[in-house]
């Protein structure tokens, strides 16, 4: 048969097509995936071990290592089988244990240098309000006219019963409060605004009708305590924690920004450069990322 007779014959398309198809696929498939290699090593023993010590308060036994070993050989299979399948595409509760553990990642290889006494002391003036301790109060109050149906006018009928001393009408001896060492911001949030401003305004006025949004009470301060500005050689301790957690987030947010820049961001199709904001202090958040 003649050469070119011969390269019109199908058998023979098709043997050099399945060739075609073996030589690419040789060629052009990437080596043996990583992911079907699983190293049982030492390190894996020892961490199972440790964890087993933690857990029971004693050394495994070897069949207990054993067991654990095959334990955590059957996971380490149905784990990365589940990665091949994408299983962990669109569960949240996966996607956040992941995010979680790839930010503690990031954290813990961060490499600070230690901060000086004098970096230490510029950071405790300008977060002083973190340190000192604000003017605090002991007030009394009781409430003697709720907010639907209540007056002041029916308040103030029983304040001169009041105001000889630590009288209190016999009808609202149980429902006397007393508050020790509060912040004007705490009684604020108690009672509101209002209820503050008026109290602590004329703080040695005695007993009073005070409204807030709860009613009307019958109040009155029994002591102030002045504010007291924090000593730094005192503080020094939890002044350069909070100051290395405060570099860890930084540095974190800007480690972040710079994994975000290896990234291309497609919106409807479209390339956009997205900007990481500076929103919760620089914290990678696993919520936010799982868009909760």
């Amino acid at each position: 048969m003649k050469p070119s007779s011969l390269l019109r014959e199908p058998l023979v398309h098709f043997l050099v097509l399945g060739l075609l198809i073996f030589a690419v696929d040789y060629y052009m498939r990437p080596p043996a995936d990583s992911r079907r290699t699983i190293n049982v090593d030492a390190k894996v023993e020892n961490t199972l071990v440790t964890l087993f010590k933690d857990g029971q308060g004693r050394e495994p036994t070897q069949e207990e290592v054993d067991r654990l070993v095959k334990r955590w050989l059957l996971n380490e299979i149905y784990y990365r089988e589940a990665l091949a399948l994408g299983l962990d595409q669109g569960d949240a509760m996966i996607r956040s244990r992941l995010v979680l553990k790839m930010r503690d990642v990031l954290l813990n290889n961060l490499v600070l240098d230690p901060p000086s006494d004098d970096t230490l002391r510029a950071w405790f003036e300008a977060n002083r309000k973190r340190y000192d301790t604000p003017k605090r109060y002991d007030f009394v109050q009781f409430l003697v006219a709720d907010a639907k149906s209540g007056s002041r006018q029916q308040a103030e009928k029983l304040l001169p019963v009041s105001s000889g001393g630590d009288t209190v009408p016999e009808a609202y001896a149980n429902a006397v409060r007393r508050y020790t060492g509060r912040t004007r911001e705490n009684i604020a949030d108690l009672f509101g605004d209002s209820f503050a401003s008026d109290l602590l305004d004329r703080a040695d006025a005695g007993w009073r009708v005070i409204g807030s949004r709860k009613g009307w009470h019958i109040a009155r301060v029994e002591a102030v305590h002045p504010a007291v500005a924090a000593d730094f050689k005192k503080m020094k301790l939890q002044v350069k924690a909070d100051y290395g957690e405060a570099q860890r987030t930084i540095a974190a947010f800007e480690a972040i920004k710079e994994i975000r820049s290896r990234y291309t961001i497609l919106y409807s199709g479209k390339r956009i450069l997205a900007e990481l904001t500076d929103t919760d202090g620089g914290k990678p958040d696993a919520k936010a990322e799982n868009g909760q």
